[in-house]
């Protein structure tokens, strides 16, 4: 099942796929594929947050182990994008980010944009 994922991944660059995808657990990939599919940019990105606060760091407070075209790669979208977003939830006191330290202020809000999308 994992080969069959890594197979409708092809957009990630091959340093992603090498270095971080190995460290991802199975699940997200799973949640990753119906985020693409499903999802809007934003939606994306709020997944992407959320499944590190909740599924690696257990914490509304952490530093992002991977970079903005990362995020952008593992998404699905430009790396311009990405950061536009992140700085428009950081506007929006939904997060608040110092380079790749992430707070989560307002999970109610980041919860309600991945689930709509």
């Amino acid at each position: 099942m994992k080969k069959i994922i890594c197979s409708h991944l092809k957009f990630l660059g091959h340093h992603f796929l090498t270095k971080t995808l190995k460290s991802i657990p199975f699940v997200f990939l799973l949640i990753l594929l119906y985020s693409c599919a499903q999802k809007q940019n934003t939606g994306r990105v709020a997944d992407t947050i959320l499944f590190f606060a909740k599924s690696i760091y257990n914490s509304n407070i952490f530093k992002f182990p991977i970079s903005r075209q990362d995020i952008a790669d593992l998404t699905g979208i430009t790396r311009e994008s990405t950061s536009r977003i992140l700085s428009e939830l950081n506007a929006e006191k939904i997060i608040e980010m110092h380079g790749r330290q992430i707070s989560i202020l307002n999970e109610k809000r980041l919860q309600d944009l991945s689930e709509k999308g």
